[in-house]
């Protein structure tokens, strides 16, 4: 996984502050965070994401302390952050989520290559991969 320093982070990832959220579950982490997920319709498909606050913030986010309540055991699509996975033009690709992360200047090629690797490991189905593409 990419391993960043998110000390000092305004927690733009966890928050509504940069983008609309969805934290995107993993068909594998559904029935684990059953209690904490909604499902979200896209124009592919539906995916099961983690629930918001009333503020629009990810459910496991503690806005007093700027940390997620849940960082040791979060969602994979967390802990791969800030690489992204998409579905483009008849092909998989992965992006940096620099329009969010301030951070992503800090990435090192290996461990990107890793989490792609993860990524893949998962054996997402295309559909899940497309429904996840059209988030943004």
């Amino acid at each position: 996984m990419i391993n960043l320093d998110c000390i000092n982070c305004d927690g733009r990832c966890c928050t509504s502050k940069k983008r609309k959220l969805y934290v995107v579950l993993m068909p594998h982490e559904i029935e684990k965070f059953k209690e904490s997920s909604t499902e979200l319709k896209t124009s592919e498909g539906i995916l099961t994401v983690l629930k918001k606050s009333e503020s629009g913030n990810c459910v496991f986010y503690d806005e007093k302390n700027s940390l997620c309540k849940a960082y040791k055991d979060r969602p994979f699509e967390c802990r791969a952050y800030p690489l992204l996975i998409y579905y483009d033009s008849q092909e998989i690709t992965f992006r940096l989520d620099k329009n969010v992360c301030p951070k992503t200047t800090e990435c090192v090629d290996n461990d990107i290559e890793k989490t792609k690797k993860d990524w893949l490991n998962q054996k997402l189905s295309l559909d899940f991969i497309k429904a996840y593409s059209t988030i943004d």
